[in-house]
């Protein structure tokens, strides 16, 4: 047994109330009582007579905030969130007499390592507590002197969950937003009258992109070489026309897309070591974007049921192209629509999903390109593969998808139902106490 120790009323502090999304305590995101094999004991408002003898978890969901802003091998600067997040330590740490586990973890993006040198003093100045750093998978740190100083230590553990899995289950399932479009839209199966008929024909494929990364520019280029058996968009461009577009209308949106396209470019030319390739994915980049069901840049993207009608596989870039693991609600709407999949861009996805008892088709599709590293290579193979498929006839294209049906089934229950929940409680929880024991 644990207990989960809140100073407040299922929070640390208010300001855990102002994140990115909505605050949902460690207890309600994991539905623990629902699911898993783990028994907890929580205590509210800093009533540390109710504790048990039992060891003492302290969530702390950050979501992905920075708690400091670190060069090599020095802090810059500590963030109003770390400063919060010092103060919670150095309260718990005097009132609480247990073995106490701060649990730093982010629900809505993956592990980000920039706050390893925070993290490592923490670790240093409380020895006798536990820091466990957890997100839906990481992505590498821009320094690895700085998380290689942070593995030192023997009280720091990294421990993944596919929380944002849990976050959108949770939404979907139980909170208030049930029924409504939040993360997808599954009432929404019904095109506009307006849409043109290419959005609406059977099609072999689905590819939505709404933001640039590196794989996603790699996989667009190759998949506009011929746009006959997809059903494709990109909302991104290099033209001025769309930046002034952009500043005009959706200002708040322009540093941002700025941003993520001059990193993307930069990522491209990281990772693809063809010039001539680089000069065809530059080429591409500046013509107009290719529209599907968002109309515009502010769109936050919660792809309706229709999207998804009359096409056999959903092609699904992941959030990230470096790192390891973060799979979230792009994996999962195919699921919810009963379509099988194929991810892309960054490793150890479809290793995460199955860990908690997903199908991704493994018997079905080839899948050998997504262990490798080497991300031009992962997403040429991919595009091999695609381009394979859809080179086959509709009657062994249907054969080929039949092969998925017991898999989109299983998918299809697993993710509504919450089943998954057991494994990846029970898989975090019990690594935690491994780790901690």
């Amino acid at each position: 047994m644990y207990n989960i120790f809140y100073l407040e009323d299922q929070r640390q502090v208010e300001e855990s109330l102002h994140l990115n999304q909505v605050h949902l305590p460690l207890e309600t995101i994991c539905q623990i009582e629902k699911f898993g094999n783990f028994k907890f004991n929580v205590v509210n408002n800093g009533q540390v007579d109710l504790l048990n003898e039992n060891p003492v978890i302290i969530p702390f969901d950050y979501q992905s905030i920075p708690f400091s802003h670190e060069s090599r091998n020095k802090i810059d600067t500590v963030s109003d969130l770390g400063r919060t997040v010092q103060g919670i330590v150095e309260k718990v740490y005097k009132i609480v007499p247990n073995k106490k586990i701060f649990l730093l973890y982010s629900s809505t993006e993956p592990y980000f390592n920039d706050n390893c040198l925070f993290v490592d003093e923490l670790a240093k100045k409380y020895t006798d507590c536990e820091f466990v750093l957890s997100g839906s998978g990481t992505v590498d740190c821009w320094y690895q002197d700085n998380i290689e100083k942070l593995k030192e230590n023997n009280n720091v553990r990294m421990i993944h969950k596919l929380w944002y899995i849990d976050r959108v289950h949770y939404i979907k399932t139980y909170s208030e937003f049930v029924g409504s479009s939040r993360h997808f839209d599954e009432n929404n199966t019904v095109p506009p009258p307006d849409t043109p008929d290419y959005i609406t024909c059977p099609n072999k494929f689905l590819l939505t992109m709404r933001n640039p990364r590196p794989h996603r520019i790699i996989m667009s280029t190759f998949i506009e070489r011929n746009l006959s058996t997809v059903r494709y968009s990109r909302n991104w461009c290099l033209q001025p026309w769309w930046f002034d577009k952009i500043k005009n209308d959706f200002e708040q949106e322009y540093q941002y897309q700025v941003n993520l396209l001059l990193g993307s470019v930069r990522g491209l030319i990281k990772h693809v070591d063809d010039p001539k390739f680089v000069q065809e994915a530059m080429d591409k980049l500046y013509h107009p974007p290719h529209i599907l069901d968002m109309q515009t840049i502010e769109d936050r993207g919660h792809p309706p049921k229709w999207l998804y009608d009359n096409i056999s596989i959903a092609l699904i870039p992941t959030g990230e192209h470096d790192g390891y693991g973060y799979a979230d609600e792009k994996q999962i709407i195919p699921m919810y629509y009963k379509k099988p999949f194929i991810t892309f861009g960054q490793v150890g996805v479809y290793e995460e999903l199955e860990k908690i008892g997903f199908d991704v088709f493994r018997n079905v599709f080839d899948l050998a390109f997504s262990k490798q590293t080497d991300l031009f290579k992962h997403v040429k193979d991919c595009y091999y593969m695609i381009r394979d498929i859809a080179k086959l006839d509709e009657e062994d294209l249907t054969r080929l998808v039949a092969k998925c049906e017991e898999g989109v089934e299983h998918n299809y229950n697993h993710v509504t139902s919450g089943e998954f929940r057991h494994a990846s409680n029970n898989n975090f929880f019990g690594e935690l106490t491994n780790a901690s024991s």
